[in-house]
Formats: structure tokens, sequence, C-alpha cells
């Protein structure tokens, strides 16, 4: 519809999954719309420019739902890997993550951007330098950084680290 898409999936929605983020980003910007995956139990009166899309099972919906999206946050402070943002790179999709965990290390040049403890006035600068360039202008970035996570591109990787031996 034209709307600036901010996408966040998560199996279930808490505040260490950063639930108070996408609120607060849902409030400073209400002329996007704010998209959540996942079970939203916990969540009362979202803001009105939030969509809760519940618990999406088939894969092929899922990444509809990361290619329509102009921009994906992952705001956790619980990632052992974070593959949703490596999901969401695979479809083209630029991140901006929490430097918590795991999050960094799925973050490629060109690919978005970091948020130091889930500082609310970098998510909003970050969100402006998206919505200014455009998807597009990561998207390539974002779908080669992503090829490393491939079950072949790892499996080279591994390959390659054991013949150093």
């Amino acid at each position: 519809s034209g709307q600036f898409i901010i996408l966040g999936v998560a199996q279930r929605w808490s505040n260490s999954k950063g639930l108070s983020v996408f609120m607060d980003i849902a409030n400073l910007h209400p002329d996007c719309t704010v998209v959540l995956v996942g079970s939203s139990d916990c969540i009362t009166d979202p803001p009105s420019n939030t969509v809760l899309v519940g618990e999406v099972d088939d894969m092929g919906e899922l990444a509809e739902l990361y290619s329509m999206a102009d921009l994906f946050i992952n705001p956790s402070t619980e990632e052992s890997f974070g593959k949703v943002s490596a999901e969401a790179l695979s479809c083209g999709t630029p991140i901006i993550v929490n430097n918590s965990t795991a999050n960094p290390e799925l973050l490629g040049v060109g690919c978005g951007y970091l948020v130091n403890d889930n500082c609310m006035d970098e998510y909003i600068s970050h969100i402006s330098a998206v919505r200014r360039a455009g998807k597009g202008s990561y998207s390539g970035c974002c779908i080669e950084f992503a090829q490393r996570f491939s079950r072949d591109g790892l499996l080279l990787e591994h390959l390659s680290l054991y013949n150093l031996l």
C-alpha cells in the first residue's frame, strides 16, 4: 500500500525479544506499519499502526512476509544465532540489530545497522537512513551475505578449516 513496513519475528513476544522496542517504534513512527509475527498473547492495546500476524508455520508465507518488509528489526537480548535475521537477509531485507548476543554477527557490510543497547535514538536514525536509501540499495548485499549461512556455504567453510589442520 506504499507504507514503509518494519517487520519483527519471534516465536513468543516478550520484552527480552524486543516487544517494548517495537511498541516505541510504532508510537514514534505513526507513518510506518509495524508487523509482528509470532505469539502475541502478552500484547495489549498495540498502536493502531501495528499488525499482529500470529504464529506462521508455513515457510513460504514467512518468506513472503520477510520479502514484503522494507526493514527487519531484531532488538532481542536472547539470541544464540539469530536465525530470523539471517532469514530476513536471505529475502533481501536490510536489518537493524541490537548489539547483544549473536545479533552483530548476522550483520554484514551494507546489510543494515547495529544499535547499542537498544538505544531508541539510534533506531530512529537508522530507520530514517533505510527509508532515505530504500530497501533496494541494501538487497544485493543482504542476499550475498546471507549465502554464508546456507548449508553449502557452511559446509565449505568447515571443510576449509579442516584442511588447515
